[in-house]
Formats: structure tokens, sequence, C-alpha cells
């Protein structure tokens, strides 16, 4: 049995893959405004970040308020997983902050591409002012964007330290910031543990296919609660080191809060 819904599940991921690159690739070929473009091909991966939410029996709850009036915003969130984009873009409309080394990989890049995410390339920093100016010209254009400040997935144990790359360019934008505390909180109906985190958690020398393979076979449903933290809208009087620290400490210590393991 556990092998039929095994099968099931990769014919339900593929369908739903194949399904959103078609679309994509549509909004591709007939969209010539660029930042029209874009703005489709995230509406399109929010309504398939709600499918994938919904089919595969992922429930997210959500603690404090979300701002949506209307501005464009930075969302700063914990990072656990690739799952973490998935449940993000279900709640909001966003360009994802990605990485050069994504953008590479099989399928996955390309769903990230039609995602509307941005590429970096963290391990040069010869690209660091190309980069900062992509993230700024996103912000100029309107969009919300998300900024995993880590820059990498963790284990769980606890959040990396943030590194400080694109705090500079978020205090020449002054658009309000909205950090996020993302919270595993079951799998199966048991409580995250040391047992059962890597069917969920992607970090280290993992690889994607096998680790997705894995969650396919093992997980059948999952909770997840984003903790909306208070949103900062003066930013100006902060230095970069002062704004970095602030959000690493707003958002680590509501997830050690909440920690279960």
């Amino acid at each position: 049995m556990k092998y039929i819904k095994f099968v099931y599940k990769i014919s339900l991921f593929l369908a739903l893959a194949i399904g959103f690159l078609l679309k994509s690739l549509y909004i591709d070929i007939f969209s010539k405004n660029q930042t029209e473009k874009k703005k489709r091909f995230i509406e399109n991966a929010s309504y398939f970040s709600k499918l994938v939410l919904k089919l595969f029996n992922i429930k997210v709850s959500q603690s404090g308020i979300y701002i949506n009036d209307g501005k464009n915003h930075i969302i700063v969130s914990n990072h656990l997983s690739y799952f973490d984009i998935v449940v993000l873009s279900a709640f909001t409309e966003a360009v994802f902050v990605s990485t050069k080394e994504v953008e590479k990989t099989f399928l996955f890049g390309h769903i990230a591409k039609y995602g509307g995410a941005i590429f970096i390339d963290r391990k040069n920093k010869a690209n660091i002012l190309s980069d900062i100016e992509l993230f700024k010209s996103v912000l100029e254009d309107g969009f919300n964007v998300v900024v995993f400040l880590e820059g990498t997935t963790s284990n769980g144990d606890d959040v990396l330290p943030f590194k400080s790359s694109f705090v500079e360019v978020m205090l020449k934008a002054q658009k309000p910031i909205v950090p996020i505390c993302i919270k595993y909180k079951s799998i199966n109906g048991k409580p995250i543990a040391i047992s059962n985190r890597d069917y969920v958690f992607y970090y280290g020398d993992m690889t994607l296919l096998n680790h997705l393979f894995s969650f396919l076979l093992n997980v059948n449903s999952m909770e997840i609660e984003l903790f909306f933290l208070n949103p900062l809208y003066q930013i100006s009087h902060f230095s970069r080191k002062e704004l970095t620290k602030i959000l690493y400490e707003d958002i680590r210590s509501c997830y050690l809060e909440k920690l279960n393991f």
C-alpha cells in the first residue's frame, strides 16, 4: 500500500509540474512586457503552490498579522526546506531570491525561473554589486521580495547566522520588512523530531531528487505554522549590522521558543 501511494504521489507531482511548466511556457511566449510577464509568473506559482498544499495534505496555520496594504514589501524568513518556498508562495505573491545552483538544477531550475525567482551567485563575491542591483530593480518594479538571509537551509537545530549582503539594499529601498518564522509542527500526525525531520528538512549534502522521493514515500500529511512577527516600517536610522541583528534575533527567538526537539 505504501508503494502504491508513492507511485500515486509521484504521478501527482509530475502532473502538477508539467501543468505548471506548460502554463508558464504559455505566459513566457505570449507576455511581451517583462514586468507583466514576471507578475503573471508569480500569480501562477502562487496558484500552483496552493494546489500542492491541498493535494499533498499540507496544512498551514498562521499566527500574527500579515500586512497587506497594497504596497510592496520585503519578507525575511528562516530557511529549512524548499517547502518553505511553496508555503510562502501560497500565502503571498512574491519574487524569491534564489541561487545560481538552483537555477542549474534539472527541472527545479525551470520551476524556479517560471516562478519568477531571481538568481544570485553567493559564492562569487565579484558579482555582489550586480546581484544587489538585480534585487533593487525587482523592488523598484513593485514586487514583494522574499529573502532567506541564512543563505542556505539548516537542519532545524537553530537558525543560522544571517548574511548581511542584502540588508544594505533593504535600507536603501526603504520598504517595510516583514519577518516570518516558519515552524514545521508535525509529520503524519507526529511532532517533528530528529527521527523524522529529514523527510522534510533539506540541508547539508542531501541531493534534491533523492530527498523529494523520500518525502513522497514517507510523508502523508504535514502541519506547518507561520509566525508573522512585528513588521519594520521605519528602518532608516539602523545600520546594516543593527538591522541584521534585529531581524535575526526576532526570528531566532520565535523559532527556538517553538522548537520541539
